[in-house]
């Protein structure tokens, strides 16, 4: 144990001097414009970091932007990293807590890099968002291929080239039954979760929808569109129905807050409504035995049954929770005795943040939703044009990510691709509201 502690000790006294020595440009490039592709380095200690995430590792001395430090959900984010760092004194598995907190660090690492390069060099920080929003066409063009001819889907997952762009980590657990990759009404891309892939789907589609305009790139609302299509090819039931209701959202918003209420209008909207609801009402009883109904229902069964037990463990410890890998030692026995999977995670965000490091860190997970979605919205009121499409775009994304949070095992801060995603389109808003700021009415 000893000379484990001495060796990342080393490792880490090594990667803080290296890393002081790399510019800050090319590290941010680097971290935003291989968010989709990751590019996959050697084992260090048993885990597989990214060259994407260890970029972003390296902007540790760019982390006190004064733009960001005055953000609460900044400080949100790094109260929870604390909090979870603490966490490991009564964690069964105390090496989970720092994993965790690597993998999270980024997302504030990256968002005040970003604000900090956008400063002096804009056309690096645009020429990075490019790339990564121009690669998730390759990340979408995939999961479509991959759901309409599911063996090339498993001939990617099992060749060498696929640990690149996946976790080896992954790629030898995606047989345990924990994950969707095999259903072959489903597909992930670079994704071993569908469910999480139609996330990234979701969220890069208003990225590139909100960038468009700001970036003066009008082909990312093909991106976007793509992106979005490809959604519905990942074959996750919580996916698709984001996947309607989003741009929904973001239409009706866009409509009321240009003040364009007519009555037609109106009466479209009623009128659909309407005829939703008969739709239900006269062909329940026809599609209460189809797949998709019979999924759901499976699904939510699965949730209830992981809830259960979490409202066990809240009632026992209502204030530290389980602790690192306590969840993966209580569950399996609990599991197996409801006929569940013993291998399944929470499948809540804040319930996964409650069980790894009790009450504080699920409240920290509560402040940080509410406060970027609160500033992201008030920079759409209050920004001028080409930045409130952009806002606008940043809040469904925020939004859905956050929802679909709720019934998914990656965080509301999302897993690597995500993190670096939204810290990189958060540094962007941060900037454009800075600069907006210094211009004056």
């Amino acid at each position: 144990m000893f000379e484990l502690t001495l060796l990342l000790a080393s490792l880490a006294l090594f990667g803080l001097i290296l890393s002081a020595l790399l510019p800050l440009r090319a590290m941010v490039v680097v971290s935003v414009a291989l968010c989709v592709l990751q590019v996959y380095t050697i084992s260090t200690v048993g885990v597989f970091l990214s060259a994407a995430h260890l970029a972003a590792l390296a902007l540790w001395r760019h982390v006190a932007e004064p733009a960001t430090l005055r953000q609460p959900w900044f400080w949100a984010v790094a109260a929870l990293l604390l909090i979870q760092l603490v966490s490991a004194i009564w964690s069964p598995a105390p090496v989970l807590a720092v994993r965790y907190v690597l993998y999270s660090l980024p997302f504030l690492l990256v968002v005040s890099a970003v604000v900090k390069l956008a400063r002096t060099d804009f056309a690096a920080v645009r020429r990075a968002l490019l790339v990564v929003l121009a690669t998730s066409a390759i990340q979408a063009t995939l999961v479509i291929v991959f759901r309409v001819l599911p063996s090339v889907e498993f001939g990617f997952l099992y060749s060498p080239v696929a640990r690149f762009f996946i976790s080896a980590n992954l790629l030898s657990d995606i047989a345990n039954g924990a994950y969707t990759v095999f259903d072959p009404g489903k597909a992930g891309g670079f994704f071993i979760n569908a469910n999480v892939a139609a996330v990234f789907g979701g969220v890069m589609a208003f990225a590139a929808w909100g960038c468009a305009s700001l970036l003066q790139a009008p082909w990312l609302r093909w991106i976007a569109a793509l992106n979005l299509v490809s959604v519905f090819f990942a074959g996750s039931k919580a996916g698709m129905g984001m996947a309607v209701l989003m741009p929904t959202l973001m239409y009706l918003i866009t409509v009321f807050r240009s003040g364009r209420i007519s009555m037609g209008l109106v009466a479209g909207v009623c009128f659909t409504l309407a005829g939703g609801l008969l739709a239900v009402v006269f062909v329940a009883d026809r599609v209460a035995d189809s797949a998709f109904v019979g999924a759901s229902g499976q699904t939510l069964d699965e949730r209830l049954k992981i809830w259960r037990f979490a409202w066990q463990v809240i009632q026992e410890s209502p204030l530290t929770g389980l602790g690192f890998g306590g969840w993966e030692i209580e569950w399996p026995a609990y599991a197996q005795a409801v006929g569940s999977n013993p291998l399944f995670p929470p499948h809540n965000a804040f319930l996964a943040l409650f069980m790894q490091s009790g009450l504080l860190a699920a409240l920290a997970g509560l402040v940080f939703m509410v406060t970027s979605l609160a500033y992201i919205w008030r920079r759409f009121v209050g920004s001028v044009a080409a930045t409130k499409e952009f806002a606008l775009s940043l809040f469904i994304a925020q939004l859905w990510l956050v929802v679909q949070a709720q019934g998914e095992n990656y965080g509301l801060v999302g897993e690597v691709h995500l993190t670096l995603l939204m810290a990189a389109m958060m540094g962007l808003l941060v900037h454009k509201t800075e600069g907006e700021a210094a211009d004056g009415p």
